[in-house]
């Protein structure tokens, strides 16, 4: 069993580990949205400025704007490498600022992007993983790769951090571990029998460098970028609990396997059940726990009594449930009652709101106190050491007085233990309870709520024994079976005569009746025939083929012009919305065409002028946009596309790039159906030309017969 155990545990702890490149960026960092590559320094002045003088660090930009968009490199990056030449100074690795490609637009950008997936990813898991990469292995994969890897090899744990929104961001150091890159160094052993050198704090960059430039020595492509810098994110946290987990660290007489725990649940055995024996609805009150001995602090069903109940008893389990279904009511009053019995409670979760609901939980039941946060980026030492002495200095809580909570709750529980022995007691002499009645009850809801049961008194039935009950419920039986044979009488053909004698007279005037009604009947039947024979269908046998038959002649009859339509193709009802939106576009296509008309040139219905409308709506509306060369280049470029003068007001200016727009649209969606329409509309089809009012009288026509003939109002 142990073997089995190992395997499973060891199978689960591979889970952790990440080798693989795709997406790793601690084995190949590559530039990304998510990182800022930073060029021209050196790492050790980096790292005497950040760590040891704990200076923040601004960004600088490659130069303005315009000439970062206007001279920039091919793949968007700013400034290139001689430029970068020309724009900085020789003081530049003596400074508190970090060099960039980006211009500074773009700059501000990527920090504003990386500095709130950096605050997203810690609300959501707690972990910090924005680092500052400082020097990078470039290796290859195999001798034959020519794609080169770059992976960091010192990490620098760092955070955005800036006063307002206005102010610039800046780098600071966060105090935090610096170390190497864990999963690198599992990959070179693993993989190339490397052993990366370890990295201790007194070791300066430069030599920890070298001796990862020795270590390499075996690789002749493989080289050691000692001043490559890059801010990113680079997460190891589950590659650390690889490493904790490693069965080598663990006692002889102490292997994880061997745990209990461990052995419930990687064996499937589970949990005992054991601690739950003692909650069983069907049990005597007596032997029910005393739950006025709990001390919740939340409210608890019984399933989250059960769980409270388990865990003071000593007994492992897992709490499983959708989202919304109590957990963290449940988990807050297990720390309650385990704080009640001077324990101590360690709390862990992947998701920080899991944390943050239980500690809101804990401080609205005045617990907060209790709690020592171990794992936040505001859980320094001096910050807890504060926390400890702010909370010993308290003093011991006093607790009040719940001796009248306590016997009010004896009291409830008195009440609710007879209402359960009341409910399942059984009713007079039938031998079933009142819970089996009212199921029986409910289970006739609907026919109960139409009144279609009648009422009988119960006093008939009151001194029943379950013989007599068993009794009266053939009888039942036989009536209905009678009912089910012969039908029921209010649906007996003269069950609405009102009829009480005859008479001849009285059959003579039925039998007139008869023959005009039977007449009539045979001229139906004729005229049907001749409907049936000229639609080729078939002729009518009753009633409710007649009437199928009498909507297809009426549909028929109301048919607009349908030749040249293929009327049969199933696309009419498979894919009537995209026949709707192919017709809507053209129909909205000729009403904007229409209302341009003469006012802008054909070149303007296919023009970009999605940026025109950015300025218009922002910039087109101020009084003072005359003075924006934005705007001035704006209204050339509009004016360029109407036959006379632009309209003074900006609105109407507006309203015409608006017009482009949704024309533009509308074609897209013309051009999406464009087959569609040119497959059913077969002669009526003239493109961009058709007749879209017409089109849309016989599609709406066509669409609304095929679904009659899917619902059976008209034969196929």
């Amino acid at each position: 069993m142990s073997d089995g155990l190992e395997q499973s545990l060891e199978l689960a702890r591979l889970e952790l580990l990440d080798m693989g490149l795709r997406g790793n960026t601690l084995l190949n960092c590559r530039s990304t949205a998510n990182t800022l590559p930073i060029i021209g320094e050196l790492s050790s002045q980096v790292y005497h400025v950040l760590v040891e003088n704990q200076q923040s660090m601004g960004f600088l930009p490659a130069g303005d704007d315009d000439a970062a968009e206007d001279e920039g490199n091919a793949e968007g990056e700013g400034a290139t490498d001689q430029e970068l030449a020309i724009l900085y100074t020789p003081d530049q690795h003596t400074d508190t600022k970090l060099q960039t490609r980006l211009s500074a637009e773009k700059l501000d950008r990527r920090l504003l992007k990386i500095s709130n997936e950096a605050k997203t990813y810690y609300d959501e898991q707690g972990v910090e993983i924005l680092y500052l990469a400082v020097g990078f292995l470039a290796w290859y994969e195999d001798p034959s790769s020519s794609l080169e890897r770059l992976a960091p090899l010192i990490l620098r744990p760092v955070e955005l951090v800036r006063s307002s929104a206005m102010d610039l961001y800046k780098l600071k150091f966060t105090e935090g571990d610096i170390g190497p890159n864990l999963t690198l160094a599992a990959k070179l052993k693993s993989d190339f029998r490397i052993i990366l050198p370890e990295f201790p704090e007194e070791l300066a960059p430069e030599a920890y460098y070298a001796e990862v430039a020795e270590a390499i020595r075996s690789q002749p492509r493989w080289r050691v970028d000692s001043n490559r810098i890059n801010l990113g994110f680079f997460s190891f946290g589950k590659f650390q609990m690889y490493q904790d987990l490693d069965p080598v660290k663990f006692p002889e007489d102490a292997k994880p396997w061997n745990h209990p725990i461990l052995k419930a649940l990687l064996s499937g055995a589970g949990f005992l059940a054991d601690a739950f024996s003692g909650l069983n609805s069907a049990a005597e009150p007596e032997s029910q726990p005393k739950l006025v001995d709990l001390n919740f602090v939340k409210d608890a069903d019984s399933s989250q009594t059960q769980a409270v109940m388990a865990v003071k008893s000593g007994s492992h389990l897992v709490i499983q449930g959708p989202p919304g279904t109590g957990k963290s009511q449940t988990i807050t009053n297990i720390i309650a009652e385990l704080l009640a019995e001077n324990k101590k409670v360690l709390f862990v979760s992947e998701k920080m709101a899991a944390l943050e609901v239980v500690k809101r939980r804990l401080d609205e039941c005045h617990l907060g106190e209790a709690v020592l946060e171990l794992h936040s980026h505001k859980s320094n030492r001096k910050a807890v050491l504060g926390e400890l002495k702010r909370c010993l200095e308290q003093g011991f809580p006093s607790v009040p007085d719940r001796s009248y909570e306590q016997q009010r709750h004896q009291d409830l529980e008195r009440q609710l233990n007879a209402y359960c022995a009341t409910v399942n007691t059984p009713i007079l002499n039938s031998g079933i309870t009142y819970v089996e009645a009212l199921g029986h009850h409910l289970s006739l809801g609907p026919i109960v709520r139409e009144g279609a049961l009648p009422r009988l008194s119960f006093s008939l039935m009151r001194d029943w024994s379950a013989s007599e009950y068993s009794a009266a419920c053939s009888r039942v039986s036989e009536l209905v079976n009678h009912l089910e044979q012969m039908g029921v009488p209010a649906e007996n053909p003269f069950s609405t005569s009102r009829l009480e004698d005859s008479s001849p007279i009285r059959q003579n005037a039925l039998l007139l009746k008869l023959n005009q009604t039977e007449a009539l009947i045979g001229q139906c039947n004729d005229a049907s025939a001749d409907i049936a024979q000229a639609m080729d269908l078939p002729v009518p046998q009753n009633l409710d083929v007649l009437r199928t038959l009498h909507r297809a002649a009426t549909r028929a009859q109301q048919a607009p012009h349908v030749a040249g339509l293929k009327l049969t193709a199933n696309a009419w009802q498979q894919r009537r919305d995209g026949i709707k939106a192919l017709v809507d576009a053209g129909r909205t296509m000729q009403s904007l065409r229409e209302r341009r008309n003469g006012v802008l040139i054909e070149q303007a219905w296919s023009a970009d002028v999605l940026e025109l409308r950015g300025i218009w709506a922002t910039t087109g509306m101020a009084w003072w946009r005359v003075l924006s060369g934005d705007f001035r280049r704006a209204r050339r470029a509009l004016q360029g596309l109407v036959r006379g003068e632009l309209p003074k007001a900006a609105e109407e200016s507006l309203a015409l790039i608006d017009d482009i727009l949704g024309y533009q649209m509308a074609l897209g969606d013309y051009r999406q159906h464009e087959q569609l329409g040119a497959s059913l509309f077969g002669a009526q089809w003239r493109g961009l030309q058709s007749d879209w009012a017409e089109l849309a009288t016989l599609s709406a026509w066509v669409i609304a017969l095929h679904q009659e003939v899917a619902d059976g109002l008209i034969p196929p």
